[in-house]
């Protein structure tokens, strides 16, 4: 029986539900799952406490701010992976306290471990230094657990094997958002973004184009863009939906069981981040069978969007992203079918996708060497 450990700094609604179908996969090939949870509650994330009554070690730690771990729980952390005794372990990523004592205490016990990285070379300027650093944390990692091409490239870039490299750890549970499809009852004009009212997520500038997009269409046509989400820019957002006369709605924080029924009231789905790692609210969005207008930063979109189903853009430019939106706009007619390429598209990028891929990652990383077909 191999035992394999799983750590998240914490288990929100979309790790519990990867963790658990997992778990299920794991424990077929008579593996034993385990699963460590490290902090009571994210700093990043709204989401609500995550207790282990979902079948994972919960440490409870407080954060030193930032989602980082503080140095005096190193010890009970160690302590605990100890305990466990486990035959590979799962690393998420390598900047973070956490993840770089982890990193050490495999390469200590000489136990295999498996990088879990959903970061590409575009997400910041790449220095020399701290470009060996992350080779040095992760030298000897047995394979590579990514979310996708352009992540399996940077691993690449960073010395992993392209042979140990399994793609699917940023997924969703496309069931929990099918039903929108269902509730979904008009063919209009509204357009949703979800995410972090944050500089990363480029919203400001967003809010620029869709003004000067709403100048380009005939009044007749009701466009309203509603942003889902909390953050620092929350005021400078509220000047523009003012200016918008009505036309931008925000909608502030859903949680995880609203978030159906809110893809449900959308006709449209636009992401313009100018930065992110994979950018899940796209899965979210297209399980939900909606049409997608997507940021070339995010990281889903070389993986996720086609010309069936939506469109890229350049999020550094508004004039760009206010052509997009017009582009977008005059396919209206065909948004109910590019909505249905959608949930075509994403079947093959959920659950299922996440276990085959860690299991076949810990395999690899156990083995050393490809398995035989």
């Amino acid at each position: 029986m191999l035992r394999v450990l799983l750590i998240y700094q914490f288990f929100g609604p979309y790790h519990i539900a990867r963790f658990r179908h997992w778990s299920s996969k794991a424990r077929e090939q008579n593996w034993e799952p385990l699963g460590m949870q490290l902090f009571q509650r994210p700093d990043l994330y709204n989401w609500s406490p995550s207790e282990n009554e979902h079948g994972f070690v919960n440490l409870a730690f407080t954060t030193a701010g930032g989602d980082a771990m503080q140095w005096r729980d190193m010890r009970r952390f160690t302590d605990a992976m100890s305990e466990l005794q486990p035959d590979v372990v799962i690393v998420n990523g390598w900047g973070m306290r956490d993840a770089i004592i982890a990193h050490l205490w495999c390469r200590l016990h000489r136990v295999p471990r498996v990088l879990v990285s959903d970061s590409q070379e575009i997400d910041f300027d790449r220095r020399w230094l701290k470009e060996r650093i992350k080779q040095v944390i992760i030298k000897g990692c047995g394979s590579a657990f990514v979310a996708g091409t352009p992540h399996r490239r940077y691993a690449v870039d960073l010395g992993i094997d392209a042979e140990k490299i399994t793609e699917g750890c940023d997924v969703v549970d496309n069931e929990h958002f099918s039903s929108a499809r269902k509730q979904r009852v008009t063919n209009g004009y509204r357009i949703l973004t979800v995410a972090r009212w944050s500089p990363e997520k480029n919203l400001i500038a967003a809010a620029q184009a869709f003004l000067q997009f709403l100048k380009t269409r005939p009044n007749s046509e009701p466009w309203i863009w509603k942003l889902v989400g909390y953050g620092s820019q929350g005021e400078q957002l509220k000047e523009y939906a003012s200016e918008s006369g009505g036309r931008i709605e925000l909608l502030g924080a859903k949680q995880y069981d609203e978030l159906p029924s809110t893809f449900a009231q959308a006709d449209l789905y636009w992401q313009p981040s100018l930065r992110d790692p994979w950018a899940l609210a796209v899965n979210e969005a297209m399980a939900s069978g909606l049409p997608v207008l997507v940021s070339n930063r995010c990281g889903c979109h070389q993986d996720l969007v086609t010309s069936d189903n939506g469109w890229t853009f350049d999020p550094t430019c508004v004039e760009a992203m206010t052509k997009a939106l017009m582009e977008a706009g005059a396919s209206h007619q065909r948004w109910s079918t590019m909505g249905d390429a959608s949930a075509r598209l994403i079947e093959d990028w959920g659950l299922p996708r996440f276990s085959d891929g860690l299991n076949e990652a810990a395999r690899l990383a156990v083995q050393g060497v490809l398995p035989c077909e």
